[in-house]
């Protein structure tokens, strides 16, 4: 790696604000010059280009976020979309507005493609787009959650065209199952997820996800885990989602919360022995008065 890299390299670590470090340069550019394929953009969406192109105005257009590489490649940071859209239309020759940026190192490109102010008016990122820039960003939590999830046999399935088998694609849920539990919660979840269901994609939902984490996070204490693999795998993911949206429907409460009752429920189905104590009238360990616990049977806006 060259002294220049290094340099570069250490300055993005002591700030990671890109645009503080690196600064943009107004310049008009060729479109022919410009590329569009760094790694963590989110996919091409056709349907998009072919929009932009059919109600082109000039006046909307912007400028495009673009980074000048070592080897003096120009890859679009921001602006993919409207690139594609002019060279659908037939242009050529023409000068584009840009703001170029100088000598970031990848992991400041993606964490420049994230940035929220740097979108304004724009269309929004997907949270899979986010997680894809934070992975190559360097970021931990990202890169704990991709561990755990190929652990267990899945692969993270950030692309909106891809059917991968195993893919998970509920990154949100994702990333909020382990911020709320760590990773040993996610680690549990996932695990529930592979022994009942498998790979199946229907398994692989945002609201079955966090019904299951809401479940464990209230009974992980007294709960079997042997017996609660047993009764989901009699019942199918797409029936446990349907049971907790009638719950959910019936009590007024979100979907997830309406599925972790649903198991709940099926836990308790027929069982007069070891059957867990009622949802209302049971505390998980850790709550106790005047300490705020949160329970996973509150009410939670998604």
């Amino acid at each position: 790696m060259s002294a220049v890299r290094m340099l570069r390299d250490e300055a993005f670590e002591d700030n990671d604000d890109p645009l503080i470090r690196f600064p943009a340069e107004a310049m008009d550019l060729l479109l022919e010059v410009l590329r569009v394929d760094p790694p963590y953009q989110r996919p091409l969406d056709r349907a998009l280009v072919r929009h932009i192109a059919d109600h082109f105005d000039p006046r909307y257009f912007g400028r495009i976020v673009v980074v000048e590489r070592a080897n003096g490649e120009l890859a679009v940071v921001d602006g993919q979309h409207r690139v594609q859209a002019l060279r659908a239309m037939g242009v050529r020759g023409a000068l584009v507005p840009c703001d170029v940026h100088r000598g970031l190192p990848l992991m400041a490109e993606a964490a420049l493609f994230r940035r929220p102010q740097e979108r304004a008016g724009r269309r929004p990122l997907r949270a899979e787009d986010i997680f894809r820039a934070a992975l190559i960003e360097g970021d931990e939590e990202s890169h704990a959650i991709k561990q755990i999830v190929e652990a267990h046999g899945f692969v993270l399935d950030l692309d909106s065209h891809s059917k991968a088998e195993g893919g998970m694609r509920a990154v949100a849920s994702l990333q909020r199952i382990f911020r709320e539990g760590g990773a040993e919660g996610l680690d549990a979840v996932l695990g529930l997820v592979r022994d009942a269901f498998g790979l199946t994609p229907e398994a692989n939902k945002a609201t079955l996800l966090q019904g299951l984490w809401r479940f464990h996070r209230k009974y992980r204490a007294v709960y079997s885990r042997k017996l609660l693999v047993q009764v989901l795998r009699k019942a199918s993911p797409q029936g446990v989602v349907a049971d907790g949206r009638k719950v959910s429907d019936a009590l007024r409460m979100s979907s997830p919360d309406g599925v972790a009752r649903a198991i709940f429920a099926l836990y308790n189905k027929g069982r007069s022995r070891n059957a867990l104590p009622e949802w209302s009238d049971y505390r998980a360990p850790g709550h106790s008065r005047g300490r705020r616990v949160l329970d996973p049977g509150a009410e939670v806006d998604l």
